[in-house]
């Protein structure tokens, strides 16, 4: 099965640094474990401003898993979320709201042919891959866009 960790530096405000390496804790579901509740964007922000996450895909098969791909499900608001690929395993950025130093290519795919593709991985290995939130034009009583995260290959 595959596993979701988050990364070692997953912080709870808007100012920590964000990525590096794999952490310790899983990925349990539950809404704002992830992301820093937002109500408004930061002040002063007039132009769309983003909230970076970082989360890691572990293989937990006793087989390798080709044609690995992540991609989102059950979106809220289509608007608010993106994925990307991490440039490095331990790529992180000075902020929460500063973007990963190269990482691009941010997409919104919807299911298992538009995936984001992370590869072969093989047992007990595992890769990164980048969550974009959208912090323009939350409010409040509706500041997260749910969605759910799947991980699809061949084992």
């Amino acid at each position: 099965m595959f596993k979701l960790y988050k990364s070692e530096y997953n912080p709870s405000n808007l100012t920590g640094q964000v990525g590096g390496g794999i952490g310790n804790d899983l990925l349990s579901g539950y809404i704002g474990e992830l992301f820093y509740h937002v109500a408004v964007p930061p002040s002063g922000i007039d132009i769309t401003a983003y909230q970076y996450r970082k989360v890691f895909v572990y293989n937990g098969h006793d087989t390798s898993s080709t044609y690995t791909r992540v991609w989102i499900d059950s979106l809220e608001h289509t608007d608010q979320i993106s994925i990307a690929n991490s440039a490095t395993l331990s790529d992180l950025s000075v902020s929460s709201t500063g973007a990963p130093t190269a990482v691009s290519g941010w997409v919104l795919p919807t299911n298992y042919a538009e995936g984001t593709y992370l590869g072969t991985l093989a047992p007990n290995a595992y890769t990164g891959f980048w969550i974009r939130q959208s912090l323009s034009g939350i409010n409040n009583p509706d500041p997260y866009a749910t969605f759910r995260i799947y991980v699809g290959g061949i084992v």
